[in-house]
């Protein structure tokens, strides 16, 4: 990885949002478990994780990786493994908390989180069921 200007700003920016919506996100009970001011922070491994969901990074070992090229002293792997494990519905949360929060006052849709033609060509201005929405994009 090259080092990049920005990229101690995205990073921040990206674990403040991340602190913001974890406060407001996450149930009590998790943030409030036992012993959890003697562990890594959540919102730190939560922003590491969703680091590597940015940066491509298809497995955990892979995001373990960068978040240590990141955090040289970051937790070792298993313990990330098992961390990611347990975060993974508060991980859910926030992701589906930023995809709203990026998408405020748009009126979009998200059909399967990929777009794809609702109609043929030919029958963009015939369309009768979904009229509406069906368009040219040139």
């Amino acid at each position: 990885m090259t080092y990049n200007s920005t990229f101690p700003k995205v990073f921040v920016y990206l674990l403040t949002t991340i602190e913001t919506l974890y406060q407001t996100s996450v149930p009590l009970e998790v943030q409030n478990r036992k012993n959890v001011h003697l562990a890594t922070s959540d919102c730190l491994v939560i922003a590491c994780y969703l680091w590597g969901v940015l940066h491509f990074s298809e497995t955990l070992k892979a995001k373990h990786q960068l978040a240590q090229s990141l955090f040289p002293n970051f937790l070792e792997y298993s313990r990330f493994v098992r961390r990611c494990n347990a975060l993974l519905p508060s991980i859910q949360v926030i992701r589906q908390a930023l995809v709203f929060k990026e998408v405020e006052g748009m009126s979009v849709s998200i059909i399967d989180s990929f777009p794809l033609p609702l109609c043929q060509p030919i029958r963009n201005f015939r369309s009768k069921v979904l009229g509406d929405y069906a368009n040219v994009m040139l």
